[in-house]
C-alpha cells in the first residue's frame, strides 16, 4: 500500500514539475484518505474518481500564484514496507514543529464526511477511517504512531 502512495504523490509531484493541471493517481483507500487530507490543507485542488478508468483517481493540482508555483514542492516518505517508522509525541515534538505537515497512522479513529466533488459528480457519504491522522491532530490527542510522509 505505501508503494502506491509513494507512486501518487511522485505522480503530483511530476505534474506540478510539467505544469499540468491534472494527473492520474492510483485508487487506494490509502490514497484517498490522504488526497482528503492534502486537499483540506490546500495542497490539491481535488480529486474525484476517473470517468475512463475506475482505479485511477483525477487530481486536480492547484497553483499558488500567477508565477506557477506549485501547492506541494516537497514530501518525504519515512515509513516503507521494509522498514516502518514509528515515534512517539515525544519524538515527534522533537522532530517536527507545528507547522510542519505530517501524516501518521494511529489507532485514532476519524470520521472523514464527504469526497470533494470537481464536478456534478454526487458526494460520498461518511466515511471512518481508521488512523490516518496530521500531526497537529497527534498533538492534540497526544498519540504516537507509524510515521508515513512529510510536506515541506
Amino acid at each position: 500500500m505505501l508503494s502506491k502512495l509513494a507512486a501518487a504523490l511522485s505522480s503530483i509531484q511530476n505534474g506540478y514539475s510539467g505544469r499540468c493541471m491534472q494527473v492520474l493517481v492510483p485508487r487506494t483507500f490509502l490514497n484517498y484518505v490522504v488526497l482528503t487530507h492534502l486537499y483540506e490543507e490546500g495542497f490539491i485542488g481535488g480529486f474525484q474518481i476517473n470517468r475512463a478508468n475506475p482505479y485511477k483517481f483525477d487530481v486536480i493540482l492547484k497553483y499558488l500564484n500567477s508565477n506557477d508555483e506549485p501547492g506541494l514542492r516537497h514530501f518525504k516518505i519515512y515509513s516503507k514496507p521494509s522498514q516502518r517508522i514509528f515515534m512517539t509525541v515525544k519524538d515527534l515534538r522533537q522532530n517536527f514543529s507545528l507547522h510542519d505537515f505530517v501524516l501518521l497512522q494511529s489507532s485514532l479513529t476519524k470520521d472523514i464526511e464527504y469526497m470533494i466533488p470537481v464536478s456534478n459528480l454526487s458526494a460520498v457519504p461518511a466515511i471512518r477511517t481508521t488512523g490516518i491522522i496530521t500531526l497537529k491532530e497527534a498533538f492534540y490527542h497526544h498519540r504516537g504512531g507509524e510515521v508515513l510522509l512529510s510536506i515541506f
